[in-house]
């Protein structure tokens, strides 16, 4: 076993010669858990491109001494960056949109929360915001009209000669102890490279570093290889997910992305029937033509016009699929991932599925998949294990400069996590946040002895998480709570159900909960069927939900899951069945069996449509085993 704490468990051929590409001394020693990029509110106004989404370019607006960078949700004076929330921002860009213009208080919160009713103090405030940035003169008020934007606003025009530029993923946190891990990845991706294509499942348990390991690797090929990085997440469930869920998460991705338009063209020529599956992205016009194209497709049809759709786009770029948490898979992904590592064809492709191996059975499909593929010499896996005592004395060393800890710290610390990352991390945050360690000056020291740092150990990560939420004041652990009921990612707008409060006040306190980072991150903002725009947040890793969920009452459950599912019902109205396959489950955890059996059905069919047989049979026989319960359950509720 090497010392970096890695197993390799089967191989694929891998290069005999160094990675030239790629150099150990250019890498990245940073990253961290990171969302996809903040995305922007959509305007009033589509596109003619795309029914959900306005230009895909850059969108980089000058006024005044000021420039705002739209898609990167930044602002700047000069060569100081300034910090806005979320919501004076999306306020911000509104105005940007319409300069020298009146636009009333009406329209500003529509763009802005979309059509609800808002309190004229909270709009004040975040206005406020803005003109505390901006300075005077840049905004008037039009008394018991609107606000006008005073500033002339023009589009900032890229330098011709200027290169194509890819974004790297942000980095965010020293990432150490992994350098034999980054080497293999290098390896596999200069392989890829060749026309080799390549799968590798990364495995390892719950807070190993996973993300993190991916996280860095991407960061590092994405700008000098100009890869093409498609990103989805399964995400865990009480019941059965939606087909195919994390794939078209990261073909939506990329479609919205810089080269949106050009992946979309592609789609539409090689895989129409996923192109269908996102009805956004096409053209009112092309609809019923795309409908058409796609009438008695099969499964095998839908899988092979995406693996083919692949070898296409790689045939201009490296391409490289991530798929994170495998163990909650649906079968369709799964029988997808077989498909793209069986195939023989050359192609710059490499998939990279990260999963936790000890929530596999043995029986289970994706296990299956991963043993015919590892003996097949298909796919590589890559076991992560605890860090080293040296690798977490070199993280105090680079988060801590010019610390000057007892040498026993770090092997206390060590002990006490058992080189677990996010156990480590979270017990370092909790030194830090109760003064135990703080900065003197020039450095760090340890504010009392290393025993009473061991003294205060925690049994498991969990236990430390359901502490740090005891210190947040009551609506927050409410909001974490009923997050952790709504799931991995969630709306704002769900959680406000739950807990019938304003989805604003929902949303201020998540956003301040993400700021932090640690326990929320911000995710993307889009409209609901009901004219709200909602803003997205997921936990920064499972166990953060699990522990927040772990404390909710089992009473409470069913009376939250009911007002989630209603909440939810009722702003989708006829397109509820886009969310069939989330209603079916909250219906079904608040025992609404009529409903729920309704839903489920319904999320069957859906997936049936998506070729995606295996989920809908699940759902099918959740909904039979709902309707032979017996009646005379004193619980049944209908």
């Amino acid at each position: 076993m090497s010392p970096g704490g890695t197993r390799l468990l089967a191989a694929v051929s891998r290069p005999t010669e160094p990675c030239t590409t790629c150099t150990s001394e250019g890498a990245p020693v940073v990253v961290a858990l990171t969302a996809p990029g903040d995305a922007a509110t959509p305007p009033r106004t589509p596109s003619p491109i795309s029914r959900e989404s306005r230009s895909r370019g850059r969108d980089v607006r000058l006024f005044g001494p000021f420039r705002l960078e739209v898609g990167e949700q930044r602002l700047w004076r000069g060569n100081e960056e300034l910090k806005l929330r979320r919501k004076p921002f999306a306020i911000l860009r509104f105005l940007t949109e319409n300069p020298l213009h009146l636009v009333t208080q009406e329209e500003v919160v529509e763009a802005v929360w979309g059509k609800i009713a808002m309190s004229e103090s909270l709009l004040r405030t975040h206005m406020s915001e803005v003109r505390r940035v901006l300075g005077e003169g840049a905004i008037e008020t039009v008394v018991g009209r609107g606000y006008r934007f005073l500033l002339e606003v023009e589009a900032e025009k890229p330098a011709t000669n200027q290169p194509k530029h890819v974004e790297a993923l942000p980095i965010a946190a020293n990432l150490v102890g992994r350098s034999g891990e980054m080497d293999v990845l290098r390896q596999i991706f200069e392989t890829a490279l060749h026309r080799r294509r390549q799968m590798v499942f990364v495995t390892g348990d719950p807070g190993i570093g996973k993300t993190a390991l991916t996280d860095a690797f991407l960061a590092e090929i994405a700008a000098p290889n100009g890869a093409l990085i498609a990103r989805g997440s399964c995400i865990e469930q009480f019941g059965t997910g939606e087909a195919y869920l994390p794939v078209l998460a990261a073909l939506g991705a990329v479609c919205r992305g810089p080269d949106g338009e050009r992946i979309i063209d592609l789609l539409g020529r090689h895989a129409p029937t996923w192109l269908a599956q996102m009805p956004g992205l096409v053209r009112d016009e092309d609809l019923q033509a795309l409908h058409l194209r796609v009438q008695g497709a099969t499964q095998a049809r839908m899988l092979r016009e995406l693996a083919e759709a692949f070898d296409v786009i790689a045939a201009e770029r490296p391409v490289v699929l991530v798929l994170e948490d495998m163990q909650w898979s649906g079968r369709s992904t799964t029988d997808l991932v077989a498909m793209l590592g069986a195939r023989r064809e050359p192609a710059r492709l490499l998939v990279i599925a990260t999963c936790r191996p000890a929530e596999l059975t043995k029986g289970d499909g994706l296990a299956r998949v991963i043993a015919e593929l590892r003996a097949h010499k298909q796919a590589l896996t890559l076991e992560l294990e605890a860090l080293s005592e040296a690798a977490l004395a070199e993280y105090l060393a680079q988060r801590f400069r010019d610390a000057r800890f007892p040498e026993a710290l770090a092997g206390t610390i060590h002990r006490m996590t058992g080189g677990n990352p996010l156990f480590t991390i979270a017990v370092i945050d909790d030194l830090e946040s109760r003064g135990m360690i703080r900065s003197v000056g020039v450095g760090w020291q340890l504010e009392v002895s290393v025993a009473e740092v061991a003294s205060r150990r925690p049994d498991t990560v969990r236990q430390l998480i359901d502490v740090q939420i005891d210190r947040l004041n009551p609506i927050e652990q409410r909001i974490l709570e009923a997050a952790g009921l709504v799931g991995a990612q969630f709306a704002a707008g769900s959680v406000a159900h739950a807990l019938e409060l304003p989805a604003h006040e929902i949303d201020s306190a998540c956003e301040g909960l993400a700021n932090d980072q640690r326990f929320l991150r911000f995710v993307t903002s889009k409209p609901w069927p009901d004219g709200t725009i909602q803003s997205h947040y997921g936990f920064v890793h499972a166990l953060y939900r699990h522990a927040a969920f772990a404390r909710i009452p089992s009473a409470t459950r069913r009376i939250w899951h009911r007002r989630v599912a209603e909440g939810l019902e009722a702003a989708y109205g006829e397109s509820s069945e886009v969310v069939a396959a989330e209603l079916a489950v909250h219906f079904d955890e608040a025992r609404v069996i009529s409903k729920a059996v309704h839903y489920h059905c319904v999320a069957g069919e859906r997936a049936m449509r998506r070729f995606g047989r295996a989920d809908a049979l699940a759902q099918f026989d959740r909904a039979q085993a709902l309707i032979a319960k017996p009646a005379a359950s004193p619980r049944r509720s209908v």
